[in-house]
């Protein structure tokens, strides 16, 4: 009924089968502790490469995330840089008719000056300077 013992190493049953207590089939294995410690070996084996091969995968998404985040900064970051250069251009335009808009402040304020009170100096008046034909010459130009 059992299979003879070759080597004396024990035996342990990997499958039996029975119906109404009746033995019907069995299957005997030897196992020798070298054997058990293969299997032990394999299985933690296997685990250490499923772990590696799970943190590995954790690691790639973690830096594609960062990636992603990295390029929303760098074209935040460009959106920003456009937009102040845009605003200083702007500031750039408009510096050139400030002293023309305070000029013409000026010449507002001193008519409504005038006009209160009742003095008839004309506020278009020239400077008292000569205004000559021609082209200007250096010593005009540093007056200005």
């Amino acid at each position: 009924m059992l299979p003879p013992l070759t080597d004396g190493a024990p035996k342990s049953a990997l499958f039996s089968f029975s119906i109404d207590g009746d033995l019907v089939y069995s299957f005997y294995m030897y196992i020798s502790l070298q054997d058990l410690l293969y299997i032990v070996g394999i299985i933690s084996l296997a685990l250490v490469a499923g772990f590696l091969s799970w943190t590995l995968y954790e690691a790639a998404r973690l830096l594609r995330n960062v990636n992603f985040i990295a390029d929303m900064i760098r074209e935040n970051v460009e959106r920003a840089e456009r937009l102040i250069d845009m605003v200083g251009e702007k500031l750039t335009s408009l510096s050139g008719y400030t002293g023309v808009m305070a000029k013409a402040g000026e010449k507002i304020v001193d008519y409504l000056m005038n006009q209160a009170t009742g003095s008839d100096e004309s506020i278009f008046k020239s400077s008292k300077k000569k205004v000559r034909k021609g082209m200007p010459s250096l010593s005009d130009l540093d007056e200005e």
